[in-house]
């Protein structure tokens, strides 16, 4: 008979497996080697078989299922007793944590009145701790309570509703009022969010905070000899260093209790992103207890329900798993698929908090003004010809998949013949390097595809992307060279430097947003022309001085800089401007619907001065019709992302995610079919 045992973290010991009939030994290889899942890699040695596991109880159950159906007689060894003993308590754990995430979400605006006195105490606590300002609204107490009795939780609140202030509120209570509960706070986010958390942290507690972040010189060594026992200590690394770090952060926390924040978290969304693996394989390393954790993103579900799975996946390591569905299977959910959305949206009610902003304080519904902007004879000519091209292309295509990413590059040209379509003849390394996405999957491609369109675009010579363009006889080229010669203006700058004249003369600020390097300098050197001054946020700018940019900006007492031109990619997220700025022109857009929606909260979010609530978009939008589409297309999503979380109970809108990369540049060639589109 056969015997299993447990060695180490991650092995499962079949002893005597030589014991088996030559069927049953050649079976069990068979099925072993079926799922990596189930085993890494196997060996026998001898008598036994080590398999070496990713999940050990989700392998130890599927091979004693297999055994049982095989009927082949096994006893289960004293670390196996030990393990599933210990799994029984983790399983009641799981269960009593599930019940009180319930609880407290039947009533969000009623505590259970079994916590009623502990969280008259947090909240007492709290009030006392912060700033007379900067106190925390109730509906936020309320979001930071449930995360202290969670312990790991996600929070998918609307952006602009005061995450961080939560977060600060879980912090002080978990460091200062119960002394045991955690040695420090520890942030992983983007780049753009620390100066924003660093901020925060001083308004709360009117203390400015000792932070220890990637930027300074040896990182790695002030986090092994940093003071833990500094209450105002908070640590900051970018999401894309956590790779650079693993070593450190798994010796870190493996020696701390952490309360782990992972900020903009939608940046995760894709496990196979190297962002998403280094963080994964840190957290799932040996000794690794982190007490404390929270998944921070306004925009949890920007592709479908598929988003989920990085976000629950991080929070809980041990089985049972909050999910039960993998990434491709909650991808393939439908929207006639009412029983699988009912079971994903069971599963995951307990887990997460949102807030939305029409349940706070000072939150006015922003204006939206639509400006149309005609395209000239040449630009509609130039579209016309790019458009017909590419549809001859893609009805003449053997292989879509293979070349999706030359189709995604040429629908950028497109996207820049409308708003100035002197960008045609620059060289496109500015596109990609500035994160100008055709759809929100693009931000966290496999480097392989990331590398691929990089190699694509880059250091494109003119000619040959005329040629690739189906563009290249001699009447356009003479005629593309005759208008980038002329120098002249298209249409949407010169509506652009009239609006900004016009809120200026109001004493009013603005910030522009733009996708491409090339129009954010141009928008830059017309306003010079003009007299007016204006700064820049966009991916070139060093870190410190966007900084020294966005202060100025921010600076009540002071008209020195009234305009910023900033790129979505590089600032959408984190930047608070909403007591400075009440006002945003989108120059263009495009298909990044996370930045899109990230970027309006930017001047819409919690804590707006009381005379300046009221906050007004401008889209310009070019003809054609494309342009339009996405502006649509953008709308609709944000609505729908919006409706899913209808309230915080167990009912859901539709959602409607999107398909493959294939299923969606199929919607832009069905429309771009349309000579006429509304």
């Amino acid at each position: 008979m056969i015997k299993l045992e447990i060695s180490n973290d991650n092995m499962i010991i079949i002893l005597n497996a030589s014991y088996l009939s030559d069927d049953n030994k050649r079976n069990l290889d068979l099925f072993l080697g079926s799922s990596s899942r189930i085993a890494q890699n196997f060996l026998t040695i001898k008598n036994d078989t080590q398999v070496n596991t990713q999940n050990l109880s989700y392998s130890l159950i599927q091979i004693k299922k297999y055994l049982d159906k095989s009927r082949i007689k096994y006893i289960l060894g004293e670390t196996i007793k030990k393990f599933e003993s210990k799994q029984t308590l983790v399983k009641d754990n799981f269960f009593k944590l599930k019940k009180i995430g319930e609880n407290l979400k039947l009533n969000i605006e009623i505590i259970p009145e079994e916590f009623i006195w502990e969280y008259k105490d947090f909240e007492k606590f709290t009030k006392k701790s912060f700033q007379k300002e900067h106190i925390p609204y109730p509906n936020q107490l309320r979001s930071a309570f449930f995360h202290l009795k969670m312990k790991k939780s996600c929070n998918f609140s609307d952006p602009g509703t005061g995450k961080t202030t939560i977060v600060y509120s879980l912090f002080n209570w978990l460091k200062n009022k119960e002394e045991d509960e955690i040695d420090a706070i520890f942030i992983i986010g983007p780049l753009s969010s620390f100066h924003s958390w660093e901020k925060e942290y001083e308004e709360c507690f009117w203390r400015v905070p000792n932070c220890i972040d990637f930027k300074a010189k040896s990182f790695a060594s002030r986090l092994k000899i940093s003071n833990i026992e500094d209450l105002d200590r908070v640590y900051f690394l970018n999401y894309d260093r956590v790779d650079s770090y693993k070593e450190e952060l798994i010796e870190f926390f493996q020696k701390y209790r952490i309360l782990l924040v992972l900020d903009e978290a939608h940046r995760l969304k894709n496990p196979v992103s190297r962002r998403f693996k280094a963080l994964n394989c840190i957290l799932n390393a040996s000794g690794i207890k982190i007490p404390y954790q929270i998944i921070l993103t306004g925009t949890p579900i920007p592709n479908g329900y598929e988003n989920f799975h990085s976000y629950f996946d991080l929070i809980r390591k041990e089985e049972p798993k909050i999910l039960s569905k993998q990434f491709h299977e909650l991808r393939k959910i439908e929207n006639t698929d009412l029983l699988k959305i009912a079971e994903l949206t069971k599963e995951i009610f307990p887990f997460f908090y949102k807030l939305k902003k029409e349940k706070m304080k000072n939150f006015k519904i922003p204006i939206e003004k639509l400006q149309d902007c005609s395209m000239d004879e040449f630009q509609n000519e130039l579209f016309d010809r790019l458009r017909k091209n590419l549809i001859d292309s893609w009805d003449k295509e053997n292989d879509i998949q293979i070349h999706l990413n030359f189709y995604r590059s040429k629908l950028i040209r497109l996207m820049q013949i409308q708003t100035d379509l002197r960008m045609i003849s620059q060289p496109v390394d500015n596109i990609i390097y500035s994160n100008t996405n055709l759809n929100d999957n693009d931000e966290d491609l496999d480097d392989n595809d990331f590398e691929e369109i990089k190699n694509l675009l880059k250091n494109k010579s003119f000619e040959k992307e005329i040629e690739e363009l189906a563009l290249n006889s001699s009447d356009i080229k003479v005629k593309l060279n005759t208008y980038v010669n002329q120098k002249k203006i298209p249409e949407k700058y010169i509506q652009l430097i009239e609006i900004v004249k016009k809120l200026l003369n109001n004493n009013q600020k603005i910030i522009i947003w733009t996708n491409w390097i090339f129009t954010i300098n141009e928008i830059h050197r017309l306003l010079k022309n003009e007299g007016i001054n204006s700064g820049l946020l966009y991916g070139k700018i060093k870190y410190e001085e966007k900084l020294k940019t966005i202060d100025k900006f921010n600076n009540l007492e002071s008209n020195e800089l009234m305009v910023l031109i900033a790129n979505p990619a590089s600032v959408a997220e984190s930047i608070s401007l909403h007591k400075a700025c009440q006002n945003a022109i989108y120059f263009d857009i495009n298909y990044n619907v996370t930045n899109y929606f990230q970027s309006k909260d930017r001047i819409h979010r919690y804590g707006m001065l009381p005379d300046k609530e009221q906050v007004t978009y401008y889209y310009f939008l070019s003809g054609n019709g494309l342009e339009k589409y996405i502006f649509n297309s953008n709308k609709s999503k944000e609505q729908q992302m919006k409706e899913f979380f209808i309230s915080n109970d167990k009912t859901y809108n539709s959602f409607i995610p999107e398909s493959t990369d294939v299923e969606g540049m199929k919607k832009v060639i069905n429309i771009l079919r349309k000579t006429n589109i509304d």
